[in-house]
């Protein structure tokens, strides 16, 4: 019984290593992550016409209704 648990605990740290090796390497493999997500949305909606003066304009429609209600 001794040796079946100290066989166990010297799995341990090769499957340990064996799931961060396996998970590291499906996060790099798979496309698309959150930054280049970002950055085509980006690409989007200012092929769209201009999505920084329209995202300020929002901005400020915002504030300006903010500011209507509350004061």
């Amino acid at each position: 019984m001794r040796d079946y648990f100290i066989r166990r605990l010297l799995l341990i740290p090769p499957t340990l290593i064996g799931v961060t090796i396996i998970v590291f390497a499906i996060t790099r493999l798979v496309p698309g992550g959150p930054l280049e997500r970002a950055i085509m949305e980006m690409q989007m909606m200012s092929a769209d016409g201009g999505g920084t003066s329209s995202a300020s304009m929002s901005g400020q429609d915002m504030r300006s209704q903010t500011t209507s209600c509350c004061g």
